[in-house]
């Protein structure tokens, strides 16, 4: 009998440490879906952000290249043919365009304009991917 009541003990206590176990594997499962619940929650979070981000970006590249195409016929259309209109005018009547500070400033702005414009034309090759 006392065999029999050894190997009963035995069985309890293996059935025990199997319990344990178990409850042990549980429990890290249990903290890894949680870990994994917390991922999932981050990335789609992180996701949408970059989505907004990369809206905006989008957005804000179309408003620079409508006023890179402004500048651009400002400085390459109108004050050009201004400027070469004044040229002619005052060449005609014996000026000196230079003497006249209206020329000046314009000349002056239409060059800060075509130099502006080059520096837009490197961010004009950017395409947003939305």
């Amino acid at each position: 009998m006392n065999y029999f009541k050894n190997l009963e003990e035995e069985q309890n206590r293996l059935n025990l440490k199997s319990e344990k176990i178990e409850l042990g594997v549980a429990d890290d499962l249990k903290s890894e879906v949680n870990d994994a619940q917390k991922l999932l929650s981050n990335v789609d979070k992180a996701a949408d952000d970059y989505r907004k981000l990369e809206s905006s970006l989008a957005r804000g590249h179309k408003d620079l290249m409508k006023v890179r195409n402004d500048m651009y016929n400002l400085a390459y259309r109108e004050m050009q043919n201004s400027i070469k209109s004044f040229e002619k005018q005052a060449k005609d009547l014996g000026i000196n365009p230079l003497d006249n500070k209206d020329y000046k400033q314009a000349v002056s702005i239409q060059k800060d304009l075509f130099e502006i414009v080059k520096e837009l034309d490197t961010i004009k090759q950017y395409k947003p991917t939305l």
